[in-house]
């Protein structure tokens, strides 16, 4: 293995660039998720449902954002052993 500095070349800065867009989408996604969860929850309670009720909305938001971003890590770390093992092979 070699143990040389990486050039940044105008193909890293591209990766970097997609990177930063992918983590700001995955932010923005998070976001909108809460808010507009919440904003769902506020009208329950001015409409006088239950505590239940309010749980159900919240859990039917919430847990499958976060199956989501959990099935993803998982995927890209899958993705990145699988790369490494092949390039190693190879």
């Amino acid at each position: 293995m070699s143990h040389e500095k990486k050039i940044a070349t105008p193909d890293n800065d591209g990766r970097r660039v997609l990177l930063y867009l992918s983590l700001a989408g995955v932010v923005g996604l998070v976001l909108w998720t809460v808010v507009k969860t919440e904003l769902r929850v506020r009208e329950l309670v001015a409409q006088g449902f239950t505590d239940v009720a309010i749980d159900s909305a919240r859990n039917h938001a919430y847990f499958p954002l976060f199956g989501s971003l959990l099935g993803a890590a998982v995927m890209i770390g899958v993705v990145v052993t699988v790369k490494r093992f092949l390039r190693a092979k190879g």
